[in-house]
């Protein structure tokens, strides 16, 4: 009985969104084959993260994380560094940052791979261009204009260069538009504080990622933000 309405609704959303859908169809397509070589399944052909921090620091992290929770541990300390090392009080490792869970806890039944762990990196790519695409396409009205905002954010210079390298930088940073998204509705809205608060709350997830230099940065030009849509 209920099959009609349901169909009617997601027919009326595939009209109504059909451009902005198939931008970010295609923009994670993209995001797919950038990505692609890292995952070639033949490993002559595969690619890898230039060698540093990614693996040297951020990989031996999350390993042990990884090890901590399925021994129903928190990993609060790591004996494997010099006389111990207090994990849990070092900001990047971002133990309870959301996807830092997920890797640890999904993935890392057995040991977490440094494939695994690359798959963290490279799925924060799309994310960084849904949340850039939501807020182009509210600021501008336009799904191309805002389909060129996603990529030059999520493949621009900055986000593809050394932020890959230090994952802390990456995972912080990405959530930036999706407060600033959050932040406009809020500023448009006879009821500001729902969205202000989910605003809030992002702003708390990058804050868990781990690198409080670019969370400065991001909390500076969100509140230069906020003070100036509480203007216009």
């Amino acid at each position: 009985m209920r099959v009609a309405p349901l169909r009617k609704l997601i027919a009326l959303v595939l009209q109504r969104y059909r451009c902005d859908l198939l931008a970010l169809v295609a923009l994670v397509g993209l995001c797919g084959v950038y990505f692609a070589p890292l995952f070639h399944p033949d490993p002559a052909q595969r690619w890898f993260v230039v060698e540093g921090d990614f693996y040297n620091h951020f990989y031996p992290f999350r390993a042990f994380a990884a090890q901590e929770w399925w021994q129903r541990r928190v990993p609060l300390w790591n004996p494997y560094v010099l006389a111990g090392h207090p994990f849990l009080a070092d900001v990047q490792t971002a133990v309870f940052y959301p996807f830092s869970l997920l890797t640890a806890i999904v993935l890392g039944r057995g040991g977490l791979s440094p494939k695994e762990f690359e798959l963290e990196m490279a799925l924060h790519y799309p994310l960084a261009g849904l949340f850039a695409f939501l807020l182009a396409r509210r600021l501008t009205g336009d799904a191309v204009a805002a389909s060129l905002g996603a990529v030059m954010f999520a493949f621009g210079g900055y986000l593809t260069s050394y932020p890959m390298q230090q994952l802390a930088i990456l995972e912080t940073a990405v959530w930036w538009p999706l407060a600033l998204y959050l932040i406009d509705r809020g500023a448009d809205g006879s009821r500001p504080l729902p969205a202000w608060a989910a605003g809030g709350l992002v702003l708390g997830v990058a804050a868990l990622a781990g690198h409080p230099q670019t969370m400065l940065y991001v909390g500076y030009a969100t509140t230069a933000f906020l003070v100036w849509r509480g203007r216009a």
